[in-house]
């Protein structure tokens, strides 16, 4: 919530780590407590259409873009999986740039919001992203884009993970370990696999196959 206000935030992270769950997670959030006579909110998953045109095109025209560029309301907008468009990436990022500079008008109401895998992260993308929204925000001084990395997990995280799905923090850990599952357990999606594999049959897995 303390972000909510940040013209452009890119979050980055490796795969496993939970980036689409925490931008649907945000999105709930917003949803669930936005004024919906002065917001709108409008989450993109660039990785679920071979064409991302006419769903950029929602910019500017259609109901997307009368409710941000006419009714004057701040746009909360998500763009998740960019890294998911690799064999087009580069056109995907014109189309969005193009259809950005169309609404430059909003820019002082827009809150983009990225999602990209580090290693697919193209570091010219994001200095003309923050080039074009830049003059919208003077008191910036030409700093408008902040970057997030999420991290792998602790052994603190793993612990208190198990402890709230009810397993032994203290045992399970030590499985892992001995199970040499750390890489494992450092990644959200798998330690959550771990977890329920525990909770089903009492022990975890043997190998990584199972």
């Amino acid at each position: 919530s303390k972000l909510t206000e940040e013209p452009c935030l890119v979050l980055l992270g490796e795969p496993g780590l939970g980036k689409t769950y925490t931008v649907r997670r945000a999105v709930r959030d917003l949803e669930a407590e936005m004024d919906e006579q002065t917001e709108v909110v409008k989450l993109i998953d660039l990785g679920a259409t071979n064409d991302a045109g006419p769903l950029l095109g929602e910019l500017v025209e259609g109901p997307l873009g009368k409710a941000w560029l006419e009714d004057g309301r701040t746009l909360h907008l998500f763009l998740d999986s960019l890294d998911k468009v690799s064999f087009r990436r580069h056109a995907v990022h014109r189309q969005l740039l193009d259809e950005l500079r169309e609404a430059a008008a909003g820019f002082s109401r827009l809150r983009l919001r990225v999602v990209c895998r580090s290693a697919d992260w193209i570091e010219d993308f994001g200095n003309d992203l923050n080039d074009l929204l830049s003059p919208a925000h003077p008191t910036r001084k030409g700093q408008v884009s902040r970057y997030m990395n999420l991290a792998q997990l602790r052994a603190a995280d793993v612990e208190l993970a198990a402890r709230v799905e009810g397993l032994d923090p203290a045992a399970f850990f030590a499985g892992v370990a001995s199970h040499g599952f750390q890489e494992l357990a450092a990644l959200p999606l798998t330690l959550k696999m771990l977890m329920e594999a525990t909770k089903e049959s009492g022990c975890l897995p043997k190998n990584r196959v199972e």
